[in-house]
């Protein structure tokens, strides 16, 4: 607040008490305080303990983003570097077909229908189905009978060591993919 406002010119003069006030109101601002708190450590915060303490939570709080936001620029970096690789191998067009025949593998698979981003909830019902006969990477095969938006049907498929694990499976069938 001004000392004194001029009634003519309608200058405002301030004393030296005012510009500290101000000079610690810019000093705050650029430290990201809001300007409420910077109201009330003004008005109420007399003694020195009451400021340091204030400062320590303010400096844990802004540790706290600098955390977050550094969890945020990897997750973008990570997303931008996949975007460009695919990008880049997009535009290679070094596609190219190749049929392969392979020897007869074992597999339990499970029917599955849904949307493409509950995939992994197909996979989890069949490991949980299949436990420690796992031993391989999972497979999808995906068809379409017509077209009708984001709904799959998929067969889920785990290479397996074992068949008798599945015989009283009521979700999983058990088989032999043959080339």
């Amino acid at each position: 607040m001004p000392e004194h406002v001029d009634d003519q010119s309608s200058y405002r003069h301030y004393g030296p008490a005012s510009v500290t006030r101000a000079r610690a109101v810019v000093l705050l601002k650029q430290m990201l305080v809001p300007l409420e708190v910077i109201k009330e450590i003004l008005d109420s915060y007399g003694d020195e303990a009451d400021v340091v303490a204030f400062f320590t939570r303010h400096q844990a709080e802004i540790v706290g983003r600098i955390a977050t936001l550094k969890r945020v620029v990897s997750s973008l970096d990570a997303i931008i570097d996949q975007e460009r690789r695919v990008k880049a191998m997009l535009d290679s067009s070094a596609f190219e077909v190749e049929e392969k025949t392979v020897d007869t593998l074992l597999i339990a698979s499970i029917r599955w229908r849904g949307k493409y981003s509950d995939c992994g909830k197909a996979f989890a019902k069949l490991y949980s189905e299949m436990g420690r006969y796992v031993c391989g990477k999972p497979m999808d095969l995906y068809y379409d009978e017509g077209y009708k938006g984001m709904t799959l049907t998929s067969n889920r498929r785990y290479p397996s060591a074992r068949a008798n694990r599945f015989l009283a499976s009521p979700s999983a069938s058990y088989r032999e993919a043959r080339p």
